[in-house]
């Protein structure tokens, strides 16, 4: 399909050569006479056919290709460009300045004068051969009162919208407002140029949309290649074991290549094609300010108004292309002879490539504790499920025991707390203070006694890698792994983990402080689900996390709030 716009050009986008008999679409593109009619003749359906350069829906006039409009702007610049600069005059032989494009005759300036004083040629087209620039248009015509022959239309009838001659003003318009046509016409002139600017406006969204799509689709196939490699490296590394889950996923990847090469194709073809529509709109407006007829300028206002009033409707329904922000990342070591864990880490490389869209859970509320109004860095749960937080700015190590407020607080160093855990500072908070002891019970067999890591039952740790904004994942086994994002952010989202704990079956639960979700990843299944933490009193954004022996998820948040959930 051709592109671009051909208004100011002088050759047919069609054919490539010069026009011939140019016919003007109501999209404003412009073609030859024969090359539209054999186009028309192989494309057109019940008497309609698409623009062959912006796809425009066009409905065919009852004569055919000849019912169009014929582009005499093209027409006349091309004559006027055909003239060397020294013809003499048809009539007199004096050196020509004009070109009758009716009669097909060169006329002087005398002679031009009494064309334009004869009626039967009073009317016709003028062309301007001269090269000075302070003509202000090459094409000139004088318009008379279809009604009152002799009288030139002077004026424009505002209740009307229409131009009248002086004796139409003082008979079927008498009492209608009116202003002389030549003013009407600058502010039509006005009105086109901010047209053309919020046209502009709207070709510049379009190329920067082309260009998403273009950046886009080179970086997915950059990844398509690398997911490629990546799972047949591990699928090498079992050999047998993992032949059949490497052909799986090798298709699977590819499916998604092709789906994906379709999605951008028909999208890249169809701002295209609006772009192109979009500057066949522009170079209308451009060739009516600098040459349009007054007559033509006062109905090209109209119909832009019209045309602008489409577009911003189609613009406000069109969402946007949906392309994410592409970011593969390393893949975790692999122990051989592992194919659950293999299988897990090609599957999360997948979801990486291809994020998630999944509607975060929202969890039920069972309790709510204090709101002491500082951040909740990390939580403990004691073996009678009393609540140990460490929170504050300052750091406070806070016992619950009631949805009322602490019952022992003490200040200690966040640093202290990561280094020796929730049990070392309490015991050196009881040897140094005898009188105000926290009971063995409330901090010994802690579960999770460290901030922003975790322990569960078989010897699987998680923690929050700070310096990389990571979460760690290490299993009794000896096999490591590192997540390194997540999967049901929106584009151009960070990950930025704050704390993790596990859960009772195998799965991790980690608070994002950047989307405020809690995200849940899976030993065997790789990434699972996200939760939305809600109160009916509080805006919560979450913190710390830790689960309790009745599989609760117990939530602390900015705000010192902390609160228990319900896991279904």
């Amino acid at each position: 399909m051709a592109t671009g716009s051909n208004i100011s050009s002088d050759t047919c986008s069609i054919c490539t050569e010069h026009f011939n008999q140019p016919k003007l679409l109501p999209c404003f593109h412009t073609f030859c006479l024969e090359c539209l009619q054999q186009f028309v003749s192989s494309s057109s359906k019940d008497g309609q056919f698409l623009c062959p350069l912006c796809r425009y829906q066009v409905t065919l006039p009852e004569v055919g290709v000849t019912g169009f409009q014929t582009n005499f702007y093209i027409e006349a610049r091309a004559e006027k460009q055909g003239h060397s600069g020294g013809e003499c005059c048809g009539v007199c032989e004096q050196r020509a300045t004009h070109s009758c494009r009716e009669c097909e005759i060169m006329l002087c300036d005398t002679c031009t004068k009494g064309h334009r004083i004869v009626p039967v040629s009073r009317s016709h087209l003028l062309i301007n051969l001269s090269d000075s620039s302070t003509e202000k248009t090459f094409l000139s015509k004088q318009t008379f009162c279809e009604k009152h022959k002799d009288e030139k239309l002077r004026f424009y009838c505002l209740p009307c919208s229409k131009m009248i001659c002086r004796d139409c003003k003082h008979t079927n318009h008498e009492g209608h407002k009116t202003k002389d046509i030549a003013d009407v016409v600058e502010e039509a002139r006005t009105s086109l140029t901010k047209t053309k600017v919020e046209l502009e406006m709207f070709k510049a969204k379009i190329e920067k949309s082309i260009g998403n799509i273009n950046e886009n689709s080179t970086n997915m196939s950059k990844h398509i290649k690398d997911v490629k490699e990546e799972i047949n490296k591990l699928a090498d590394s079992l050999v047998v074991m993992i032949n059949k889950a490497r052909r799986i996923e090798i298709d699977r990847v590819t499916d998604i290549d092709k789906t994906h090469e379709k999605k951008y194709s028909d999208e890249q073809c169809r701002l295209t094609q609006r772009k192109c529509f979009l500057q066949s709109q522009i170079d209308r407006t451009d060739a009516m300010l600098k040459d349009g007829l007054e007559c033509d300028v006062l109905t090209a206002d109209s119909e832009m108004k019209q045309r602008l009033a489409e577009i911003q409707k189609e613009q406000q329904l069109d969402s946007d292309f949906d392309s994410k922000s592409l970011n593969i990342s390393d893949i975790p070591p692999v122990t051989p002879g592992v194919l659950d864990v293999v299988r897990c880490a090609v599957r999360n490389v997948m979801t990486h490539v291809f994020p998630i869209s999944r509607k975060p859970t929202s969890l039920k509320v069972l309790e709510t504790f204090f709101d002491a109004g500082s951040t909740v860095h990390s939580i403990c749960l004691t073996k009678s499920l009393n609540i140990l937080s460490v929170q504050g700015k300052d750091c406070h190590v806070c016992l619950f025991k009631e949805s009322l407020s602490p019952i022992l607080t003490f200040r200690v160093s966040l640093d202290k707390v990561i280094s020796e855990g929730v049990h070392g500072v309490i015991e050196k908070h009881n040897k140094d203070n005898p009188d105000n002891k926290i009971p063995a019970d409330d901090y010994t067999n802690l579960k999770k006694p460290f901030p922003y890591k975790d322990t569960n039952n078989n010897g699987d740790t998680c923690w929050v890698i700070k310096e990389h904004n990571w979460v760690g994942i290490q299993t009794a086994s000896g096999d490591i792994r590192t997540l390194t994002f997540n999967p049901f952010a929106e584009p151009g989202q960070e990950f930025r983990p704050l704390d993790v704990c596990w859960g009772n079956n195998q799965e991790v639960y980690i608070v994002d402080g950047e989307t405020h979700m809690i995200i849940v990843y899976s030993l065997q299944g790789g990434f699972q689900n996200s939760i939305i933490t809600t109160n009916e009193m509080y805006d919560l954004t979450p913190t710390a996390v830790a689960m309790n022996t009745n599989g609760n998820l117990v939530v602390g948040d900015a705000y010192g709030v902390i609160s228990i959930y319900r896991i279904d």
